[in-house]
């Protein structure tokens, strides 16, 4: 079935020969087959109907990834709601209303339809070609790989021929247990930043108690850097200037290996990076290409310079030469250098003198192999010659013998090989000229970024940068020689024509004018032809190039261009010759680049370049959380696709924090795997091995935005691994529970979403399952229309909003009969304290308690065992869930995105009828009657808050919200703790306080020095916008702020540092503890008496 859903993306037709097709095969089959038959089936139908080696690669990562799982189980969804299904029946079909499941009764039916009122499609129905629009509609629900399908399908494929109904095919999946294996997902292991304690002590489970064991899945090897893995036990922190430039160490590691291992290269380093950025040295050697077991490089400083000066070609010159070879050879601690002098005049070459021959070959062999091979050459030379002067021909011959296949005349007969030789002073400029260039561009570049300022040094500044060393030596430090090959054509080339004649005023009426004029006013095709036969045929004026009767183009045009042309051009192309590229009058000469960036991109070509489909281009920073996706998706595409791949590094400089701060996985196989008897192999699973010991990891699920994602297995705390506390493995599962629907709406008159409208969700069968209402979504409103609102403040009592006129016909004026508190937690501490706190509220009210509480981050244990407190101490619960829109500024740390969850979407978490709500962090215990708080009147503001304690003294100077800032912006108003707070939900819509809040916190998000506490900052930032009541100080007491005396009229209390602070200053805290332990105990020992139970009753029934 998803395989049919593939072909109807590729056309309705495909998808109709699909199905053919397997009805075709189910008449040949065997039945009973095995996973990798049906599989290999698909693909064979799939090969002869896409008729694309491309299309069919993708056909198989679609049913690897189960891309179209989530539409078939809609076709079910949709058959469940609309079908009066029956036991014994396994299709059927529905025409106008009516339903029916044997074929016989079908066109008895058909007879009487056309009275009834045609039934509602979509667009995602497969309707079979040649169906008339209109005509007589028949729904049919079934499976198509059941043996009665073929019977309908081809009766009612003639009726659409005979008749020209409509024939409509919905998926009718046939239930069983079991689940759809996904993928397409990522896992993290973030490393947890906490301010303090946040593991429970009581966490003891062992690998036994989990029930599961190790996964056999087999661990890709990471190209040389799992020894890294292995070693590291602890992630120590990186000092400032070893992280300036870890983007680029990894863009050049990927950029060195192998071309069918960088992809792989690229993927492990971002995805395993906390571990690889700590090796230093291992990472130097990856980079430069040493070998890890050879000794470090030795500091020459202090070694002894030798500075021989040498006159080439004469034999007192020899000895000395000799004696500098024997100590370099027996690793003396000196330091070698060699002056040659020879004859400094340019016009004597190679061939006329044998000094400078022994100079050009000495040059050349030390580039084309070492210093050392150069120096033996000339020891060589001097060894050889039998004469008392060394002559031309002897270094000509001793040359040929070593290097047969050069040219002499390219070696002795050329400026390349002339460094070393003294120059004239009056070339000296040229020389100076010819060197500042090639830093020019640097320092324009420097000097564009801000770099380099008016008041630098320009010479310090070059030497101070990272790729100027101080101190050099060839010995330790030898660069590859490497020579540019551009004996190809190079297709991506652009070439500009920069003017430099001699005469400038000959210039504007000969071939450079008439050459200017084709580049300016003619299309490049037609230029380059034209330039090519002015220059073939020497033409010089505009008769003689017209005379030649080129065709296609319009002359008159040309001729009307060209005698309207301005002869400033050729100033300007002089002046820049002249100024900028110092050059004579009447020289020529070649502008390069200056740079072959020859690292710049890994380039892979597909498999078979001649029938290569795709050209797949990306550009990415190694160390970001965009290439840890990205390049096992380049990996997955590479192996999937015949396409040509480049990607280009896009590294970042003078990084000032870790980049990375995760383990990464990729959920994407790339293609099916089975066992040997042919059933599908293990489901596809993220794991992580040879994790640091001693680091606190958090794991989260990175799901697709429109993914509902819940855990439903885990023993061991997933919000606090450390892996040294954990004996076994640790696993979980997640389970995917909704796919998230986004829909707009729009006032038709404003085209503004009408913030604040109250709506309802369900189906057909059920309207009425949910209720909401529309927030803004940060877009920018008409002009004409910024001050229209359906919401708005109610204090002008003679102007009222749509909402303030309905609202005041359904007051009820209704006293709370429950206490709703809301409260969310993550990781089995923060569970522990919630179940406390809950504890605590109840024992200290008569009233009906209502918990709601965020479910995204709750475990699986405390999900299972709320049910058993709730029975036991009778109150209710709900769980509420809520995804982040996507419009809205992502938050990337599980922390913050809790603390959003605390404030920002408060208008839409719960349902319309609940009036007031009472949040309490997880970690406060409660010791008063909170219908109290639930009843208390907020003068006209959404919600309340308690200030901040300033009763004690000893933390004065450290109170933050009384200077800078916090001091300017409250103007006398206090700064409020989050720990607790009331809101009026209805107040709370009714002056979108929800979308104020969430448009600041979306405009002051991006700046990563603001909302350092996005719970607590944000409210007090709007408290002009949106008005904060003040509390008494009693409802809420911290140690850090607080007074020792106040805490007897503690109404609540704040812990802080959690565990150890909670068994100091609560004395009820351990016997609620003990309490909800005794409870957790009893829930276990029911579990088993139940697990017996079960036991001895299958027992039973067996003996029977």
């Amino acid at each position: 079935m998803e395989a049919s859903e593939f072909m109807s993306k590729e056309s309705n037709e495909k998808f109709w020969q699909f199905i053919e097709a397997v009805i075709d095969k189910h008449q040949t089959s065997q039945g009973n087959e095995t996973d990798r038959e049906i599989y290999s089936g698909i693909l064979q139908i799939g090969e002869q109907i896409l008729k694309s080696k491309a299309r069919l690669e993708f056909l198989k990562l679609a049913l690897t990834v189960r891309v179209h799982s989530a539409t078939v189980e809609m076709h079910r969804q949709i058959a469940a709601t609309s079908l009066d299904v029956q036991s014994d029946k396994s299709i059927y079909a529905v025409v106008h209303g009516k339903q029916i499941s044997d074929l016989q009764q079908l066109d008895t039916i058909l007879k009487h339809a056309e009275a009834l009122a045609r039934p509602v499609t979509y667009d995602f129905d497969h309707e079979y070609p040649g169906s008339k629009h209109g005509s007589v509609c028949v729904l049919l629900y079934a499976d198509i790989e059941n043996p009665h399908f073929k019977r309908w399908h081809l009766h009612l494929k003639k009726l659409v021929q005979r008749d020209g109904i409509s024939y409509i095919l919905r998926h009718y999946p046939k239930m069983n247990d079991d689940t759809v294996a996904l993928s397409g997902y990522a896992v993290e292991l973030a490393i947890k930043s906490t301010e303090y304690k946040a593991v429970d002590d009581s966490d003891k489970q062992t690998d036994s108690e989990s029930g599961v064991s190790s996964s056999e899945e087999e661990v890709t090897d990471l190209n040389g850097f799992n020894l890294h893995l292995l070693e590291a036990d602890e992630l120590t922190p990186l000092k400032v200037w070893q992280l300036q430039h870890l983007s680029f160490q990894a863009g050049q590691r990927v950029m060195l290996a192998p071309k069918e291992e960088a992809l792989r290269v690229l993927r492990d380093i971002s995805q395993n990076f906390p571990i690889m950025a700590r090796k230093d040295f291992t990472l130097l050697y990856a980079v430069k290409g040493n070998d890890p077991s050879a000794e470090y490089a030795v500091d020459y400083t202090q070694w002894s310079p030798q500075i021989f000066v040498l006159r080439l070609g004469d034999r007192a010159s020899q000895n000395l030469l000799s004696t500098a070879y024997q100590m370099y050879e027996h690793v003396l601690p000196i330091r070698i250098g060699f002056i040659f002098v020879v004859n400094n005049d340019k016009s004597v070459s190679g061939y006329d003198d044998a000094g400078v021959a022994m100079l050009n070959a000495f040059n050349f062999i030390k580039e084309d192999r070492s210093v050392s091979k150069a120096v033996m050459f000339l020891i060589k030379i001097y060894n050889t010659s039998m004469r008392e002067t060394i002559s031309v021909e002897d270094v000509h011959k001793l040359f040929k013998s070593s290097y047969r296949d050069k040219n002499l005349k390219s070696i002795f007969n050329s400026e390349e090989y002339n460094e070393g030789r003294s120059i004239s002073s009056e070339h000296i400029e040229e020389a100076i000229l010819s060197k500042v260039m090639r830093f020019t561009a640097d320092i324009q570049k420097d000097v564009y970024e801000g770099n380099l300022k008016e008041n630098m040094d320009v010479q310090q500044h070059l030497l101070k940068k990272p790729t100027v060393l101080p101190k050099l030596n060839y010995n330790i430090l030898q660069m590859e020689n490497i020579f540019l090959d551009m004996t190809d054509t190079a297709m991506d080339m652009r070439i500009a024509l920069i003017h430099n004649p001699k005469n400038e005023v000959q210039a504007t009426k000969g071939i450079a004018s008439l050459v200017q004029a084709c580049i300016q006013f003619l299309p490049l095709y037609q230029s380059k032809a034209v330039i090519g036969k002015i220059f073939a045929n020497k033409i010089a004026t505009l008769e003689d190039l017209i005379n030649l009767s080129l065709s296609g183009i319009s002359w008159s045009e040309f001729t009307k261009a060209y005698n309207s042309m301005s002869d400033i051009w050729i100033q300007l192309h002089v002046h820049y010759a002249k100024f900028v590229l110092n050059l004579d009058p009447g020289v020529g000469g070649i502008v390069a680049n200056g740079k072959l960036l020859l690292y710049s991109c890994v380039q892979i070509e597909a498999s078979d370049p001649a029938a290569a489909q795709f050209d797949i281009v990306a550009i990415v920073d190694p160390l970001s959380a965009a290439a840890q996706k990205m390049s096992h998706l380049l990996v997955i595409l590479s192996s999937v696709l015949n396409a040509h791949m480049k990607v280009c590094m896009n590294c970042k400089s003078k990084l000032s924090e870790i980049p990375l701060k995760n383990f990464f996985r990729m959920v994407l196989p790339r293609e099916l795997e089975f066992a040997e008897d042919g059933s599908l192999k293990t489901q596809p699973s993220a794991r992580f091995s040879a994790l640091p010991q001693k680091q606190l990891f958090t794991l989260n699920i990175l799901a697709p935005q429109s993914w509902m994602v819940e855990s439903v297995e885990a023993v061991y705390d997933l919000d606090n691994i450390k892996m040294e506390e954990v004996k076994g493995d640790v696993m979980a599962k997640f389970q995917l529970e909704y796919i998230l629907l986004e829909g707009r709406c729009f006032d038709e008159r404003s085209g503004s979403p009408p913030r604040g409208l109250q709506f309802t969700l369900g189906t057909f069968q059920e309207p009425f399952m949910f209720d909401t209402i529309v927030m803004a979504n940060l877009v920018a409103k008409k002009n004409d229309q910024l001050e229209n609102e359906l919401l708005a403040e109610s204090e002008d009592a003679e102007s009222e909003s749509l909402w303030q006129s309905i609202s005041k016909t359904f007051q009820s004026g209704e006293k709370y009969d429950m206490i709703n508190i809301f409260s969310l937690a993550s990781g089995h501490l923060y569970e522990r304290f919630l179940r406390i706190m809950m504890l605590s509220v109840l024992k200290h009210t008569k009233t009906a308690v209502k918990f709601w509480l965020l479910k995204n981050y709750l475990s699986p244990g405390f999900k299972e065992f709320l049910p058993y407190m709730a029975g036991h101490y009778n109150f209710s619960y709900e769980l509420v869930q809520y995804k982040w829109p996507r419009w809205l500024h992502q938050q990337t740390e599980k922390q913050r995105i809790m603390w959003g969850y605390k404030i920002l979407f408060l208008d839409v978490l719960f349902p319309l009828d609940v009036k007031k709500i009472i949040f309490v962090d997880a970690d406060q215990v409660v010791r008063t009657d909170m219908l109290n708080l639930m009843e208390l009147d907020l003068e006209g503001a959404p919600y309340a808050y308690t200030p901040f304690c300033d009763s004690r003294k000893e933390m004065d100077g450290y109170r933050f919200w009384k200077q800078g800032y916090w001091e300017n912006h409250l103007s006398g108003r206090k700064y409020h703790i989050s720990a607790l707070y009331v809101v009026d939900l209805k107040k709370f819509r009714q002056v979108a306080a929800g979308d104020r809040l969430r448009g600041q916190y979306h405009f002051l998000s991006r700046d990563p020095n603001s909302l350092s506490n996005l719970d607590q900052d944000l409210p007090n930032n709007m408290i002009h916008q949106v008005k904060i009541k003040s509390l008494p100080q009693e409802w809420l007491w911290c140690e850090t702020w607080c007074d020792d005396k106040s805490k007897k009229f503690a109404k609540t209390i704040d812990l802080e540092p959690k565990l150890q602070s909670a068994m100091r200053i609560i004395e009820e805290w351990k016997d609620y503890d003990s309490e909800i332990k005794d409870l957790l105990d009893q829930r276990m020992k029911d579990k088993w008496s139940i697990a017996e139970q079960k036991i001895q009753v299958t027992e039973q029934k067996m003996l029977r």
